[in-house]
């Protein structure tokens, strides 16, 4: 029975099947930020169940966020997986350098990729942020652009909808009965 068990468990690496990214300038209102997205297609020879943990470093630096399977979005089954969204720690812009993905599965091996943010980038400083107000449930929206969004909000800050955001347009009431 144990030589079945050993045939099993090949002890393959996972790997990152394909990548992708994108840094969001945010503003919440209170701050403007990037924050970093990163979405990834994993795999593992020896079980789908295998991947468990996504590190994301940033060159010499100590900044690294380390997510466990759990906090993926999607199933981490050789579908698209996505990490919760990273943001520099004490700062509102995310450093330079090359940032590394490393995948690991239950036993510690491991795999990685690499890429790196355009340092020429737009910086927070230089863009014209959209400015909003809500009259009577209508948003006015001053220097508005076509990748403007609204983020609704329920009572306890989750997002309830995302929706493009145009100058006019009549906002939906929130579940609580609130604009």
């Amino acid at each position: 029975p144990s030589a079945l068990l050993l045939g099993a468990c090949s002890g393959s690496n996972p790997s990152i099947d394909e990548m992708k990214w994108k840094i969001l300038l945010r503003d919440d209102g209170e701050n403007r930020y990037e924050q970093l997205m990163v979405y990834a297609r994993f795999s593992d020879p020896d079980s789908v169940d295998d991947p468990a943990l996504a590190v994301v470093s940033v060159g010499d630096s100590d900044l690294l966020w380390r997510f466990e399977r759990e906090e993926w979005s999607g199933d981490g089954s050789g579908g698209w997986s996505g990490l919760p969204p990273m943001v520099a720690q004490g700062g509102f812009r995310l450093p330079e350098g090359i940032y590394t993905v490393r995948l690991e599965d239950l036993a510690g091996r491991g795999a990685e990729l690499d890429f790196r943010p355009d340092p020429g980038r737009m910086r927070l400083e230089d863009i014209t942020w959209p400015e909003a107000r809500l009259e009577d449930g209508v948003l006015m929206l001053e220097n508005g652009n076509s990748q403007a969004r609204l983020i609704l909000r329920g009572a306890d800050g989750a997002a309830l909808e995302v929706l493009p955001a145009r100058d006019g347009m009549d906002v939906p009431v929130l579940p609580d009965g609130s604009w």
